[in-house]
């Protein structure tokens, strides 16, 4: 490895909304390193380079907001990361692990684009005592009152009237070896490809638009959310827009990071939530998530399976104040979390701001 001089950290400028390196104040073979992890981050991205590229690159444990303290020490051309006992995986310097660029706030004012990504197996629970439910789709009552939030939440994050949005719903591929009529899904995803397309915000249009979506069996557990979000980052998305993409729902998608228990899913899946999730986000769209739970007795019964759903929905989301049960969604400050946030929001780990670097002694921990 170069010299210390040539050493430089890698974090994110705000202002540019641009990567950016400092070079690393070394202290004999000791430097430290103040970062603040971004919002909507789930670790902290370390990348330190030289004229010949990236050395070091690690993901750290940390939360958003969180400041994380680094010290990097040389020793025989090795250089070593630490942050007082958290946890670090390295990684290997290519480039291809980089992570993914932040969303930057979006100039003002902006127009918006929004995609409602429905859960057609969703179900509607008569009681919270009875074990019995029905489609929530077929339950015009219940489900008009969802719509009429979702209205409300795009009137008021479309103040400005340049704003599209556009509906899909999921259901389910065929399982196999199933005949059940009453098993079988009426469709993977609804309406086909062609059209799926933005059209200019209409109160009355978007409620009738919600309002006929078809329900569909789920067949297993896991459904077609995945996807849902692919075909939502293949949307024609305006390139000056701010993007945003609503989940609502009570089915998973497929997932490889964090699989449900064996027996959530009889099918072979194209796309997992994930990585979808993480292409919605390489293309700028922002993910609010209203993840509809089932009664507390039926939790009790399958636990792993609701609770693996739950985190799933929390999880994609672009930020925590983002993810959202039906009974805790409520319009207006949903719309004010959304409007309120200008800050840069990233996924995944992913560089931070830096606060201060210092040159440190070999003693410091």
């Amino acid at each position: 490895m170069s010299a210390a001089s040539e050493l430089r950290l890698q974090t994110w400028d705000a202002g540019e909304h641009a990567p950016v390196s400092t070079p690393l104040r070394f202290s004999g073979a000791v430097a430290s390193a103040e970062v603040r992890c971004l919002p909507g981050a789930s670790a902290l991205h370390v990348a330190v380079a030289n004229g010949e590229g990236v050395r070091l690159r690690a993901e750290v444990s940390a939360e958003p907001d969180e400041i994380v303290p680094l010290r990097f020490e040389l020793e025989d051309g090795v250089l070593h990361l630490s942050s007082h006992r958290r946890s670090i995986l390295h990684l290997p310097v290519e480039v291809r692990y980089a992570p993914l660029a932040p969303i930057g706030p979006a100039p003002a004012p902006a127009s918006l684009d929004v995609a409602i990504v429905v859960d057609g197996t969703t179900r509607s629970w008569p009681q919270a005592e009875q074990p019995g439910a029905t489609r929530l789709l077929d339950q015009k009552d219940r489900w008009s009152e969802h719509v009429e939030e979702l209205v409300r939440f795009v009137e008021r994050v479309a103040e400005d009237g340049n704003c599209r949005v556009t509906a899909i719903a999921f259901g389910d591929q065929e399982p196999p070896a199933v005949t059940a009529r009453d098993l079988q899904p009426h469709y993977l995803l609804y309406p086909d490809a062609d059209d799926r397309v933005f059209q200019r915000f209409d109160a009355e249009r978007l409620r009738d638009l919600l309002l006929n979506l078809p329900s569909s069996p789920g067949a297993d557990f896991i459904d077609a959310a995945a996807d849902a979000l692919d075909a939502c980052a293949r949307l024609s998305w305006r390139t000056e827009a701010r993007r945003l993409a609503i989940v609502t729902g009570d089915s998973p998608g497929a997932s490889l990071l964090y699989p449900l228990p064996k027996g959530a899913d009889l099918c072979v899946r194209r796309f997992d939530v994930d990585t979808r999730v993480r292409e919605l986000h390489r293309n700028r769209v922002e993910v609010l998530t209203i993840y509809h739970p089932p009664p507390a007795a039926l939790l009790m019964l399958r636990r792993e399976l609701l609770t693996g759903t739950r985190e799933q929905y929390e999880r994609l989301a672009s930020l925590r104040e983002l993810a959202f049960t039906s009974t805790s969604f409520d319009p207006e400050s949903a719309a004010a979390q959304f409007r309120g946030h200008s800050a840069a929001i990233a996924r995944g780990a992913a560089l931070g701001e830096l606060v201060r670097t210092a040159a440190s002694s070999r003693r410091a921990q």
